[in-house]
């Protein structure tokens, strides 16, 4: 079992709510080995930080209008 700092994360997949494809793939490119507290502080971090989660809150958003629209799509796999 590997524990988290432990881990080389080298990219970031974002996936859409649901059609389930692949929305963006972002490159992580941070120095190694990663030092979480250290690399919390750093401007690529902050920027990749922001750059995931408003990508995650445009699903989110749209999730909640085609659920308020009446608007579901379900795919079956």
């Amino acid at each position: 079992m590997y524990e988290a700092d432990d881990i080389d994360i080298q990219r970031a997949m974002i996936m859409t709510v649901h059609s389930s494809t692949i929305k963006a793939i972002i490159d992580i490119a941070l120095p190694g080995p990663r030092d979480i507290s250290k690399i919390r502080t750093t401007l690529r971090y902050n920027e990749l930080f922001q750059m995931i989660w408003q990508s995650l809150r445009e699903e989110v958003r749209k999730d909640k209008e085609q659920k308020i629209s009446g608007n579901h799509h379900f795919s079956c796999s």
